[in-house]
Parts: C-alpha cells; structure tokens; sequence
C-alpha cells in the first residue's frame, strides 16, 4: 500500500469539512474536544463494565483525526511524521506490553488540548502544528494497545462525514437580528449599560429622519437629517455622558441594516486623537497577531465610533465636512 494514504485523506477530509465563516476554527477546535471526550467515555464504559468497545474506539478516534486534519488543511500545516504510518498494522503484541496508565495518558492529552487553544487563540501556528502532531500519535496509541489498525480509523470518519450539515447562508435579516441580539449579551455578561441606538424613520416619509439613543430610562434624539452628522454628535454625547461608567453601544436591525446599505458610501470608522481609521486599520494596529474570526473589543477610551467616508482620514476633515452641510 501506498504511503500517500493520508494526502489522500486530507483531499477526502477538504471535500467535506465545511465553511462556518468567522466561527470555522472554533467549530474545529470544538469538534477536537468533544471527540476527545467521547473517546474517554467509551474507555471509561470498558472499563466499567468489562467489555471491549473496539467499534465505538474506531470511530472515536477516527473523529479525533478527522478533527486534526481539519486543523491541517485550516492552517495549511505540513503532515507530520506519523502521515506515513498509516500503512502499517501497529500493535503491543506477545510478552512484555506495559501495563497502560490510561489516567496519565488521558491527562496529557487533556493538557494537549489546553496548549492547543492557546496557541489557536495566539495565532502560534508553529506550535499548533507541533501539538496536532502529539495529539496524532497518541492516536498510534490506543490503535497499539486496542490492538486496532491504524488506516481502519481514517476509512469510518470519511464515511461518517461524508455528508457535511453546513448551515445555509444566513439572510441579512438573520444576520442583523443575530448580531444585535449577541451585543445584548454581550452588555449582559458585562455588566454593562447597553446603548441602543436606532434609526428616526416615518411610515409617511421613509426618507432618513435621525438617530435617537435608549439607556437605562433616558432616551435622546439627533435630527439634523445627515447621518454623518448625527451619529457624531450621539458618539460625542455618549462618551461625555457616561465617560464615568461601562457601556456597550448596540445597533438595531433596521440601523444595521442601514449601515449595510451604505457601507460603499459611508462606514463606521474610529476617532482617536485627531485621525480617523477604519474598523480594518484599527484590528490591525491593536490586534495585529490575532487569528482571523476572533471577536476584537475596541477600547472606547482611545477610540471614539464615527461614521465617516474614504476622504478621511483626520478630525479636520469630518468637521469640515459637517460645517458645510446645511443648517437646520
């Protein structure tokens, strides 16, 4: 046999693994950790009642390293050196095997899993690379003991992952409702003021009418009928207002779905100091080593929300803008 088996496999595992968007390394990540536990549980049921679960062990592990190779192909990872064992039978046979120390096994692999989100969330690929590699040899060694052919595990996690249950495309409506709804969390799990923020519109006139803000008990509209305008005014009263307490700033859907709109007019961008950057230049001067689809936290202190267009790129030129808007 051949001992391309698991390039081949990677082919089969890239075919049907998925694309979750922004939460695809957390989905793999997750699905590492919830095979491991199975694995142990399916040990723990030998254990218990004294008998081999070898088919339940094969399809564990076979998770295991469908879940590893996910990671691989993610980060584009070199095969390690276990890629080419595939093809040999790995067992403990006759006289002299060991007795196993499964706790102790189990409790390095649990501290694998460990290091290998902390090298996921800073982004240490390098070091990524190096636990999948521990993680696909402690594979070889349940195969070893359990007495289970290697290869046998990589054939039932391509057929049991044969068919991928990606969710379909979120609307936009899902999206915006989605995303306000995890802010509202978010400001919850904070213990934080939430500050809504919505759109002034008319059923006899859909044209934009202004913004208007709810905290806590007190509500305050902006209406000079120029959203540029008026989300600068709202970002300069928030932060005057409650510059003493924690506060999360949270758009409706219909704002959301504004500011989609218009996002190849106008977007959000960040005032610090006397220049403005965009939501992009912001990540990446603060949050430069951060892996993509992790969730960025913007200090408000250093950076006041702004809603600006390409032309700027300073204070002076957002304020030069509204001075020339007409007045009310």
């Amino acid at each position: 046999m051949e001992n391309n088996i698991w390039e081949t496999y990677l082919s089969r595992v890239s075919e049907t693994m998925g694309d979750y968007g922004d939460d695809t390394i957390d989905v793999f990540a997750l699905n590492l950790g919830t095979s491991t536990h199975r694995l142990i549980d399916t040990i723990k049921s030998e254990m218990k009642f004294k008998q081999d679960f070898k088919a339940e062990k094969i399809k564990n592990l076979g998770d295991i390293l469908y879940a590893c190779a996910c990671l691989q192909i993610y980060y584009q990872l070199p095969s390690n050196r276990y890629a080419n064992m595939f093809i040999y039978d790995i067992q403990l046979q006759g006289e002299g095997v060991l007795e196993v120390d499964y706790m102790e096994m189990y409790a390095n692999l649990l501290a694998d899993l460990v290091e290998l989100t902390e090298a996921i969330l800073e982004n240490d690929i390098d070091y990524v690379a190096f636990v999948v590699s521990k993680i696909t040899c402690f594979v070889f060694d349940i195969c070893a003991i359990s007495s289970i052919t290697p290869i046998k595990c990589l054939g039932i996690s391509v057929t049991e992952n044969k068919v991928v249950n990606t969710p379909a495309a979120e609307t936009p409506v899902e999206k915006y409702n989605k995303q306000f709804l995890l802010s509202k969390q978010d400001a919850k799990q904070n213990k934080s003021i939430e500050v809504l923020i919505d759109i002034i519109q008319h059923k006899s006139n859909p044209l934009y009418q202004g913004l208007k803000i709810k905290y806590g008990n007190k509500t305050k509209s902006f209406k000079s009928k120029f959203i540029i305008k008026d989300f600068f005014e709202l970002s300069n009263f928030v932060a005057l207002e409650l510059k003493e307490s924690s506060y999360r700033l949270n758009y409706t859907p219909k704002l959301r779905e504004v500011f989609d709109k218009l996002k190849d007019k106008i977007f959000m961008g960040y005032l610090s100091g006397e220049a403005l950057y965009s939501v992009k230049e912001v990540i990446n001067k603060e949050h430069k080593d951060l892996p993509a689809g992790r969730t960025v936290f913007i200090d408000r202190r250093r950076y006041r929300p702004v809603l600006m267009d390409n032309n700027m790129k300073t204070l002076t030129d957002l304020l030069d803008y509204i001075n020339t808007l007409p007045k009310k």
